[in-house]
């Protein structure tokens, strides 16, 4: 099994542009699954359990998706927005991180 680090942040540089909050990004390991379901970003470090199977052999990769979906906030935004995406992948291990 995996266990995930998350965290990240959205900044937008328009005039009079707000910044996009990081809970307004959302992920989740099941593709189609409703904004409001996944679980949202945060600016900190937050665990995730993946609960992914360890790879059978070396020809053979272990891959899992991990599928995002972004709400653009009422006010609106401007200009260009960037992001940083901090994704750290571990071993599970009794106790967490």
């Amino acid at each position: 099994d995996v266990d995930l680090s998350v965290e990240g942040d959205l900044v937008c540089a328009g005039v009079g542009s707000a910044n996009i909050p990081a809970g307004n990004a959302r992920y989740a390991s099941t593709t189609g699954l409703p904004w409001a379901d996944a679980i949202p970003l945060t600016t900190t470090a937050t665990e995730f359990e993946l609960n992914h199977a360890p790879r059978s052999d070396d020809a053979n990769p272990a891959v899992k998706n991990l599928f995002f979906k972004l709400r653009v906030p009422t006010t609106g935004i401007s200009g260009v927005c960037t992001n940083t995406l901090t994704i750290i992948a571990k071993a599970d291990a009794e106790g967490g991180w």
